[in-house]
């Protein structure tokens, strides 16, 4: 019954349980390298923003690798939030024009 409502998978080793999540094979392919995020990191600590590239990078994900990589990490989330917003801004600019 547990096992069916966090989608997970059991074996028994011994007195040991394992759990294993049904969905893994997915969620490996939403992960990002650690080196990328901590390139994108190191970017925002040494700018203060992100770069073109990061930015362009971050662009290029699906939005569950977003979900997952980016708008978890403080320093990055917030680095997309400020750009979204002054996105939205420089909109309402140009359609109040």
């Amino acid at each position: 019954m547990i096992c069916s409502a966090y989608y997970r998978n059991w074996e028994k080793h011994g007195d040991i349980i394992e759990l294993h999540d049904r969905k893994w094979f997915r969620k490996a392919a939403w992960m990002i390298p650690d080196a990328t995020i901590e390139h994108w990191r190191a970017t925002v600590n040494k700018l203060g923003t992100l770069d073109i590239d990061s930015i362009a990078e971050i662009a290029a994900l699906d939005s569950y690798q977003r979900s997952v990589n980016v708008e978890q990490d403080k320093a990055l989330s917030r680095q997309c939030w400020q750009a979204r917003a002054k996105r939205m801004i420089k909109s309402l600019s140009i359609n109040s024009s």
